[in-house]
């Protein structure tokens, strides 16, 4: 849940210069670190097999198809006409009297994320 989450940082970036690929990267980097660290704790045992470590194992599944994933993202993402119809449903979405509040991503991503502390908190209680 926490690693998708994340992804929800790429509003950090909205009104920035290039900021559907930054955004894209942040949310990225975001996903990959509660990945790791959901695979440290959970499926690090799998790593044994493999004569790895827990986290070890897990810096390497997850990295193999999230950074494959962000690559092949990052390309489509640099074709120009993919890169202006992004714009153009970004402008669609958002219209003329959008005030710029690229805080707010961010904002909400922590009232989650603290939400769901509370809620894993009590729910192991």
């Amino acid at each position: 849940v926490f690693a998708f989450m994340a992804l929800g940082l790429s509003g950090v970036f909205c009104h920035a210069k290039h900021g559907l690929l930054k955004g894209y990267l942040l949310g990225v980097i975001g996903r990959y670190f509660f990945a790791v660290l959901s695979g440290y704790i959970f499926f690090g045992s799998y790593g044994n097999e493999y004569g790895m470590s827990a986290l070890g194992y897990s810096l390497a599944y997850n990295a193999i198809y999230i950074f494959t994933e962000c690559a092949l993202t990052v390309i489509l993402l640099l074709i120009p006409a993919v890169s202006k119809a992004m714009t153009r449903v970004k402008s669609m979405a958002l219209g003329p009297s959008c005030p710029a509040q690229p805080h707010k991503g961010v904002c909400c991503f922590l009232l989650i994320f603290l939400f769901s502390c509370v809620f894993l908190c009590y729910s192991n209680c």
